[in-house]
């Protein structure tokens, strides 16, 4: 009867893993992209924290996906490079939700630049000058409209691979190649991060998976998701959109040690077990940070964030 239960055990483990593998494998294709961008603008831009010895270009390239809002069709880029040494790393920023200006994020990227490390900041769909006319940026990002969120977060994984496309057509290294996020943005670099094996690395700030816990947790809180419960769609609806765009679903263990995930003990944005969802995932592997603090007083700790992020990043380029 042991033998019986030991058999039935593996079985189940590996059956469960093969069965998620390849519904992984079905599902990715949905953020498939095809060539490198086509690039309209690149020139010199203004900095923020100018002492620091970094380069600014504002990049602008075509969306992977054609919507009726004409803003959101181009991807206004900010392209960060140290002045001080040649550098064959690159990473991608991406930003929280619903921020009105690039400032904060520039001064971010500004900061880890300064460290030795190209960091492009790309813009989720309809985030800041994406955003259509008299709509605040990131509002049709994450809505009560579905299919318009799913379609927006589709888009963003697809415009970030297309932006990881663009970095490595300059000189990038294909071994020093990262992804950073904060909040929304951490959710979508953890997306972004299993669904394209370029990434050696990623940094997952104040995020991490398990979207039925983030809607359960917010159903009361946020109009957005209180929306999303009362409409015409079915539980089915609403579970394949989370399954589809869920980090956990794309979880490989064997590259849960280029992750760094920090969460807050504290946080009622981004639930704590958020960030642990996603590190069991990747098979309790990845670095976790937990920090005692909540979603919005984690600035506090930023620059032991941001010094954890250089060191994380400088250790799996490498080796």
């Amino acid at each position: 009867m042991g033998k019986q239960a030991s058999w039935f055990w593996l079985v189940w483990v590996f059956g469960s893993v093969f069965t998620s593998g390849a519904l992984a494998n079905s599902l990715v294709d949905v953020f498939e992209v095809k060539g490198p961008p086509k690039v309209v603008v690149f020139e010199p831009h203004r900095r923020e924290l100018s002492w620091l010895p970094v380069k600014v270009h504002r990049l602008v390239f075509v969306s992977s996906t054609k919507t009726p809002v004409a803003n959101n069709n181009l991807v206004p880029c900010l392209y960060f490079q140290p002045i001080w040494k040649r550098s064959d790393a690159g990473v991608i920023l991406l930003s929280w939700w619903k921020s009105k200006t690039t400032k904060k994020i520039a001064q971010i990227g500004t900061m880890l630049a300064s460290s030795g490390i190209n960091v492009l900041f790309v813009p989720l769909a309809y985030q800041y000058e994406r955003s259509p006319k008299g709509v605040g940026s990131g509002n049709w990002t994450v809505s009560g409209n579905l299919p318009r969120t799913q379609q927006a977060l589709i888009q963003s994984v697809k415009d970030i691979r297309l932006a990881a496309t663009w970095l490595l057509s300059q000189g990038i290294d294909s071994k020093k190649l990262g992804i950073m996020g904060i909040s929304l943005g951490g959710f979508l670099a953890a997306l972004s991060y299993g669904v394209d094996r370029r990434f050696r690395a990623g940094a997952i700030i104040l995020a991490g998976g398990n979207y039925r816990k983030m809607v359960e947790f917010h159903a009361s809180r946020l109009p957005e998701i209180s929306k999303l419960e009362r409409g015409n769609f079915t539980q089915k609806d609403i579970d394949r959109m989370l399954r589809l765009l869920d980090p956990i679903t794309y979880a490989d263990r064997r590259r849960g040690k280029g992750l760094l995930i920090v969460n807050g003990l504290f946080d009622m944005i981004v639930p704590y077990s958020c960030g642990r969802s996603l590190y069991r995932a990747y098979g309790r592997e990845a670095d976790f940070v937990s920090l005692p603090c909540g979603h919005y007083t984690a600035v506090a700790f930023l620059p032991y964030i941001l010094g954890k992020v250089i060191w994380h990043f400088r250790k799996h380029f490498r080796d």
